[in-house]
This record gives C-alpha cells, sequence and structure tokens, in this order.
C-alpha cells in the first residue's frame, strides 16, 4: 500500500516493539502490560496492532472498532494513543488517489489495518473490517451464498476463530466479496447507502492462506501442497476455486456497470510467507504435532518479547 519498505514506513508487523512509545493505558487480552502512569514513566513498548486492540475481538464487528487504551502511547505528545495509521511514517496510495480527488474503499481482517488509512488517517472513504479472530457466527446477510448456518459446525465454538476451518474461511471472505460488489456498484460496503464509484478499490482474502497451512484436526484434513512442484491439496484446491470464483463475480460487476475496460485488476500476495511448498520440508511447530515439543524437565528462561509467524522475533 505504500511501496517502502519496513525501513522507510517504521512498520516490520502487526507485533512489534518500539523503543521511542510508552505502554498502553490497559493491559490488552494479549498480554501486553500497560496502565494509566506507564506513559510517560517508561519509554518502550511491545506494540500489537492486530485483533487485541478490538473493543471486543470476539465479535464480527469488532465491538465497535479500536479501544484506544490498548494503544501504545507517545510519551513525546502528551500520552495520546497512538492508532496503527499515526504509527507508519509514510502515506499510502488511498491518499495519493483522495489528495487528488478520487474516492477510494478497503475491506480487511482486522481494525488495525486501518493503517491503509495512511498518515492522514482520512485515505479510505469507505474502510470495512470484519474481524477475522472473532468467533463465528451465521452470515444470513451475505445474499450471493447460503452461510446460515455455517457449514462447518465442528469450528464454531466460543474457542474457535474463522480460520480454524476451510468451509468457514469462505464465509468471512464471502463478506468482503459482497462488499467490494456493492462498491463496484456505486454503494458503500453495505450495499444500502448510494456513494461514488471509487477510482480504488479491493480486499484482503484470507481463504488461500487457510487452505495452505491449517491442519483441522476436527475434520482430520491438512491443507498446503501434495509435492514440490505445488500440486495442491484438496483442501488447498477448493480455497483457490473459491478465490477465483470470487474475482469472477466482481468482473461480472464490473462489466454490469462497463467499468471492465478501464479498470486494472490486481492479485497479489500482501505479504511473502515462508512456508515450504514441498511438504518433505515443513516443520510443524509443537501447537500442530506435539510430538515437537520439548521434554516437561527442558526449562527456560523467557525472552523480554518474542513475535512468531514464519520466523521469530526475539
Amino acid at each position: 500500500m505504500t511501496g517502502g519498505s519496513s525501513k522507510s514506513t517504521g512498520a516490520f508487523y502487526d507485533v512489534s516493539y518500539d523503543r521511542a512509545l510508552s505502554p498502553p493505558a490497559q493491559t490488552t487480552p494479549y498480554g501486553i502490560p500497560g496502565a494509566p502512569g506507564d506513559c510517560p514513566t517508561i519509554i518502550g513498548t511491545q506494540v500489537g496492532f492486530d485483533e487485541e486492540i478490538d473493543i471486543d475481538y470476539t465479535r464480527l464487528d469488532a465491538g465497535g472498532g479500536i479501544n484506544p487504551d490498548y494503544l501504545p502511547r507517545d510519551p513525546k505528545n502528551g500520552c495520546i494513543p497512538v492508532y496503527p495509521h499515526n504509527f507508519i511514517r509514510v502515506n499510502t496510495l488511498f491518499e495519493v488517489v483522495r489528495d487528488n480527488g478520487g474516492y477510494t474503499a478497503w475491506s480487511d481482517k482486522h481494525q488495525s489495518y486501518e493503517l491503509v488509512k495512511g498518515m492522514s488517517g482520512a485515505g479510505v472513504d469507505d474502510f470495512y473490517a470484519p474481524e477475522i479472530n472473532s468467533i463465528p457466527v451465521p452470515l444470513p446477510q451475505v445474499t450471493s451464498m447460503k452461510w446460515s448456518p455455517l457449514p462447518d459446525q465442528t469450528a464454531v465454538s466460543s474457542s474457535n476463530a474463522w480460520t480454524d476451518s476451510f468451509q468457514n474461511i469462505q464465509c468471512y471472505d464471502s463478506l468482503k466479496v459482497q462488499a467490494t460488489i456493492h462498491e463496484i456498484a456505486g454503494f458503500d460496503h453495505t450495499g444500502a447507502v448510494r456513494t461514488r464509484i471509487p477510482n480504488v478499490l479491493g480486499m484482503n482474502f484470507q481463504a488461500v492462506s487457510v487452505g495452505e497451512k491449517l491442519v483441522e484436526k476436527s475434520i482430520s484434513t491438512t491443507g498446503g501442497y501434495m509435492d514440490s512442484i505445488g500440486t495442491p491439496s484438496q483442501a488447498l484446491e477448493g480455497e483457490i476455486k473459491f478465490v477465483d470464483a470470487s474475482i469472477g463475480a466482481m468482473v461480472k460487476e464490473l462489466k454490469a456497470k462497463v467499468l471492465i475496460d478501464t479498470t486494472t485488476i490486481i492479485v497479489t500476495a500482501k505479504h511473502g510467507q515462508s512456508s515450504p511448498i514441498d511438504p518433505k520440508r515443513v516443520l510443524r511447530i509443537p501447537a500442530d504435532d506435539s510430538s515437537k515439543a520439548p521434554p516437561s524437565s527442558v526449562v527456560t528462561p523467557p525472552p523480554v518479547q518474542e513475535d512468531e509467524d514464519d520466523v521469530s522475533l526475539l
């Protein structure tokens, strides 16, 4: 969204550490320590710009947005909360479009992804971010598909998220597909308010990511690839077909609005992930394979902070 690297944007990942900011006013649900008096007395804090800054990340609407008490604070600026869009140090393509009279829209997976609005906080006119880590619920509002009840009832408990199911993640993504189609038609993401057709718009798909990585134990199914040349597993192939059909629905709407010949469609990965395609080179972490867990007798001192996804940052 910026064209910048981590060096220029100041952002490495949605969870990171900042040596100039102070802790939040309240300890976050994921355990970033915070208290009202920690700013400006403490300098240096973990920064969590994922679902943990939601008012309530267990709800699809995130409880209504971002809780400022979970945000890091700026000790040099009256200890005001630092929102994700304040954290990055460069503008985004959406701000460039808006500064030139354009209208913009974007749909993503966390409220924290409002960072795409850029430093001004105003780059995206229509921002929509249903929480992907919320508890899965029926989606009767998705009129193009029948997602009520959800197709995979093995993954709808209070401990589940949308990413826990190959099927339910398609329901979740369908929310954003529908939002995008509404916007192409000249409405806001709800389809209820007439607006402008965006000059730039888009969304983040999660289905293929889930298809590549999920081990859904309840149905004894593992995603990913079958061999080193990238033959998809049945689970992953289903996600690819879903995304393909979804993009097709967007193309259909562009044609209906006579926009297809003046529209550039970009399909890309928002970031590179290092999970190997070759299944022989996949090393499952203990959460996926208990045989990988170290003996209980092994005790190591915990690091000050650790971020783990593709690799660990300690």
